[in-house]
């Protein structure tokens, strides 16, 4: 950010913002400077033969594909940096802050949440394609979530920048539009205690038990890596009889 900010520091506002959009992000502006950004950076736009976009380019690329996390947990350094080998554009998450009812940054969220789903022994009992499915729905739920606010759309856009990204992996055209699938709708039970989607509606969506299964675990683990307050909160509505609306209409899918 503070490289950033000295190389368009001279540049006019329509200027500055012409070069958020051809990187596809939004600024967060804080006393003048750029503090953060949502979204996910795209280099592809960028004209290399233009001085400013070059070098915009090769800092943000050393940013995206040679830096490396550095905590204090050697454990949690591994996986990030593993998954950031696998998928660059997850270190557009890292350290990024939540809205105030979360208590993780949004990288380590998504690993408690990681952890969460591979101690549960819901998860042991899916077959490969199901465990696959929903690792890499875990991993990129989030993937879209602005800092500092709570938007309710974000399960949406994460869909999006999902596609974009599991598009490079060699998954079968169905594997790809599941696991999509399962990352806009990974909000379902939100939807279905607030009436904003009816158990049918939930159904169609989710629409075989391996995928309602999936859908199970990954709210369980998403809550508890949302802190003991909203776990404790949330849990009780993961319960087979209140969701019993919802399995009826897949079994009558």
């Amino acid at each position: 950010m503070s490289d950033l900010n000295f190389l368009i520091r001279d540049c006019s506002y329509k200027n500055k913002k012409e070069i958020f959009e051809l990187l596809e992000i939004a600024p967060i502006i804080k006393e003048g400077e750029i503090a953060g950004f949502n979204g996910i950076i795209n280099l592809d736009n960028l004209d290399l033969k233009n001085r400013i976009e070059n070098e915009i380019y090769n800092i943000t690329n050393v940013f995206i594909n040679e830096n490396e996390v550095l905590t204090d947990n050697n454990e949690v350094n591994k996986i990030l940096n593993s998954t950031i080998r696998a998928m660059p554009e997850f270190i557009n998450i890292i350290g990024k802050k939540q809205h105030d009812k979360q208590i993780y940054t949004l990288d380590i969220h998504i690993l408690t949440a990681l952890s969460a789903v591979l101690s549960d022994k819901d998860f042991s009992q899916l077959k490969q394609n199901d465990k696959t499915a929903l690792k890499f729905a875990l991993l990129l739920h989030d993937i879209a979530k602005p800092e500092f606010v709570n938007d309710g759309t974000h399960p949406y856009k994460s869909s999006l920048y999902a596609c974009r990204i599991i598009d490079k992996f060699p998954l079968k055209k169905e594997e790809k539009e599941r696991i999509c699938r399962i990352i806009k709708n990974h909000h379902w039970l939100a939807d279905f205690n607030t009436h904003q989607k009816t158990p049918k509606e939930i159904a169609l969506e989710l629409n075989n038990i391996n995928d309602w299964s999936i859908a199970k675990i990954m709210t369980k683990a998403d809550l508890k890596a949302g802190g003991p307050k909203i776990y404790n909160a949330f849990i009780s509505l993961v319960n087979d009889e209140k969701l019993k609306p919802i399995f009826n209409k897949l079994d009558n899918l």
